[in-house]
């Protein structure tokens, strides 16, 4: 299954892939494409992946589901060794449609896209993690200077990826390779503080 997003259409798009169907009529090429309106949906600039995606409609390997799934089939040609690391997406249902978020996307792709909409969400969600004392706890007052400063692209390494549909609040980017972190290291969320601290 391979996962996409028209953005001319706005449509959020699933392409089955038929060859594994017990019959000699398919070719291993035969695909089947479930198209889904799309309400909101942000696609990484770097590598093209579908990060995060908000759609009426179900599709059909929800409809049995009580609750969120791993849609792994979309990850098929990402099973590679990325130490400890698990690259996998959530999936589920939220008022009445929908969502798709891909998680682990940093550990092969240079950007890190935090799935909280909004500059100030995300700067917070990154604070949230933080729990070393190296550096102190930055208050709200300095994050919204530090998100001032992102939205007027003054923070190298950092920008922001808008919503497809102009619906929802565009999400934070950090090229991981500008700010010379790595996604394996312990301190992953603490450096990224400590990067934050400087425009501060």
């Amino acid at each position: 299954m391979t996962i996409t997003i028209d953005k001319e259409r706005n449509l959020f798009l699933l392409f089955h892939d038929l060859s594994d169907k017990p019959s000699k009529e398919n070719a291993t090429s035969d695909t089947e494409i479930h198209e889904f309106p799309l309400i909101s949906g942000y696609v990484c600039p770097e590598c093209g992946k579908v990060i995060k995606a908000y759609y009426t409609g179900v599709p059909d390997h929800l409809l049995n589901s009580s609750s969120s799934t791993q849609l792994n089939p979309y990850l098929h040609f990402e099973k590679k060794s990325y130490g400890n690391k698990i690259i996998s997406s959530k999936e589920g249902f939220c008022n009445g449609g929908s969502y798709f978020i891909l998680q682990g996307h940093e550990h092969f792709c240079k950007l890190y896209i935090v799935d909280s909409p909004g500059i100030l969400n995300a700067l917070k969600t990154i604070c949230s993690k933080h729990c070393f004392d190296e550096v102190p706890p930055l208050t709200d007052e300095q994050l919204e200077l530090v998100a001032a400063k992102i939205f007027d692209n003054k923070v190298s390494g950092m920008f922001l990826v808008n919503d497809i549909c102009n619906v929802d609040e565009p999400l934070l980017a950090i090229d991981l390779k500008i700010l010379g972190i790595s996604t394996t290291s312990y301190y992953f969320n603490d450096n990224i503080v400590k990067y934050v601290a400087q425009y501060i």
